[in-house]
């Protein structure tokens, strides 16, 4: 389906990459968030469902103990 959104060819021989991902944002502010935020990067790196779904929950809980979560995402 991604292949066929940016028009790859059907060849199943020529596969299309991901880049590893490399962090270069600035500071949040918050420690938390910025450790999560480079955690998630890593496991996206590494491709492991369990790391970034761990990271995952660690940004939410430090989106909503900042009180940003709510603005973007409604209830908590």
């Amino acid at each position: 389906m991604v292949g066929q959104v940016l028009r790859a060819p059907l060849n199943r021989s020529v596969a299309i990459s991901a880049l590893p991902l490399v962090s270069v944002a600035e500071s949040t502010g918050d420690s938390r968030l910025d450790v999560a935020a480079r955690q998630l990067v890593g496991a996206m790196d590494r491709q492991s469902t369990q790391a970034i779904s761990r990271a995952d929950s660690e940004i939410r809980t430090a989106c909503v103990r900042l009180g940003i979560w709510q603005t973007y995402h409604g209830s908590v």
